[in-house]
């Protein structure tokens, strides 16, 4: 270690007023390089307002929609916002908008929960509702009972199966099967997979055939449509072309007869 400083020594006074300059020097580049930061801080603040600014006057002249003016925080019993006004409590706060009504729900069940201890005297004050949205995949089997009616002369007659009944697989199991094979692409395994945990008596080869066999009602419908298009097409067509036919007629008509009828005006 180097010994301390004499200041009554006549070098030792020599260093320490060196010392002295050089720690003012120091000072004052220290306070000018913080002047230079606060300078560089203030204007890269501005700089970002500037380009929040412009990029606001960008999405409005391109009808995109601009940054929301969002209103200052507050904190839990300070009052409205940083300035401690009282606003409106009837408009919800930030994250506290109110729920709309779930309208046109059907519910297949509804169950009444009672308190478990209902203390004497509590007096019934209605019900809240609660409700509780689910989806259930399961088998949807229906059995036909066909009465057969034996007639006098030994034959017998028998009731006949619905229009929609179309094999042993009813049309929202075949759709679900379309969905998968050509929606969601799924390969037949996993489909088959999923039908047997659903408890759906099917094999391989009946799967396999689902989506491009007894489709006939489709083919038939959509033969329909286009047959219908189709004629539809054909009258406008033939209109058109009556109508063309209409319209150079007349303009040949009027081409022929315009000469004599302006050389009868001119005369």
């Amino acid at each position: 270690m180097s010994p301390p400083i004499n200041p009554t020594d006549s070098f030792g006074h020599h260093q320490f007023l060196l010392l002295q300059q050089e720690h003012a020097h120091l000072q004052r580049e220290l306070t000018r390089i913080l002047n230079q930061l606060g300078v560089a801080v203030q204007s890269i603040a501005n700089q970002g307002e500037e380009l929040r600014t412009l990029k606001d006057e960008i999405a409005r002249l391109k009808r995109t929609p601009t940054r929301p003016k969002l209103p200052p925080g507050n904190l839990e019993g300070s009052g409205g916002g940083a300035t401690g006004e009282n606003k409106d409590k009837s408009k919800p706060g930030r994250g506290r908008r109110p729920r709309k009504n779930k309208t046109g729900l059907k519910f297949r069940n509804q169950e009444r929960l009672k308190p478990d201890n209902i203390p004497h005297g509590a007096i019934f004050k209605g019900t809240r509702k609660y409700d509780v949205q689910n989806l259930i995949c399961q088998a949807y089997n229906t059995r036909h009972l066909i009465e057969r009616r034996q007639l006098p002369d030994g034959t017998y007659i028998e009731g006949e199966l619905p229009a929609h009944v179309q094999g042993h697989y009813g049309a929202e199991l075949r759709a679900h099967v379309l969905t998968l094979a050509y929606s969601c692409r799924l390969p037949e395994e996993l489909m088959l997979d999923q039908l047997h945990r659903y408890k759906i008596a099917i094999s391989a080869g009946q799967l396999q055939a689902m989506p491009t066999e007894k489709h006939d009602d489709y083919h038939a419908e959509k033969n329909v449509n286009k047959n219908g298009a189709r004629t539809k097409l054909n009258r406008a067509r033939v209109r058109a072309r009556a109508r063309s036919r209409f319209h150079l007629h007349f303009m040949s008509t009027y081409t022929k007869e315009g000469y004599l009828n302006c050389y009868l005006a001119i005369i």
